[in-house]
């Protein structure tokens, strides 16, 4: 296994890279994909940045690795304690089990938080609920890309168990 993965990096990285003398703008030109009046193509993702976003106490972390992993790590744990502690599980009378939940967000030049979208099909008081619990959290140091402020497209699983 091991043996397949460094040629399959390379194969990749050799076939991203040689595809630089496409104009890449042509396309972002010609169609915005906007999200509730947010524009998406000037939106980076987390992994792109120069400097990602930073949540409150991962300052001291010298890698973007590790503060990518202190941020995950931080909005899980908040979120899901923010969830869990406003019943809606309890409330929405879902089946008993471990469910997941993906949420797809945007942290903007501001460092907010902007739900772009909560993917599956849930009742809508665990919408309601995960949104308030996202929007609660603090705001962070926002992305750096190229010296100025940008936004990045950010995504992160949470298991419940009901």
């Amino acid at each position: 296994m091991k043996s397949l993965l460094l040629p399959l990096i390379i194969f990749i990285s050799i076939t991203i890279f040689s595809q630089e003398s496409v104009k890449k703008n042509d396309f972002l030109n010609k169609s915005k994909v906007m999200h509730k009046n947010y524009d998406l193509n000037n939106t980076l993702n987390l992994i792109d940045a120069d400097i990602t976003p930073v949540y409150k106490g991962c300052e001291d972390k010298k890698s973007n690795l590790d503060k990518v992993n202190c941020l995950n790590t931080n909005l899980t744990i908040d979120i899901t304690k923010k969830f869990i502690a406003s019943n809606a599980l309890k409330k929405s009378k879902l089946k008993r089990g471990t469910k997941k939940i993906r949420v797809v967000f945007i942290i903007d030049e501001n460092g907010c938080i902007k739900i772009k979208n909560i993917l599956g099909k849930w009742p809508s008081i665990i919408v309601d609920e995960l949104e308030n619990a996202v929007k609660s959290i603090p705001n962070l140091q926002p992305a750096i890309h190229f010296e100025k402020k940008s936004p990045v497209k950010y995504s992160i699983q949470l298991y419940f168990t009901i």
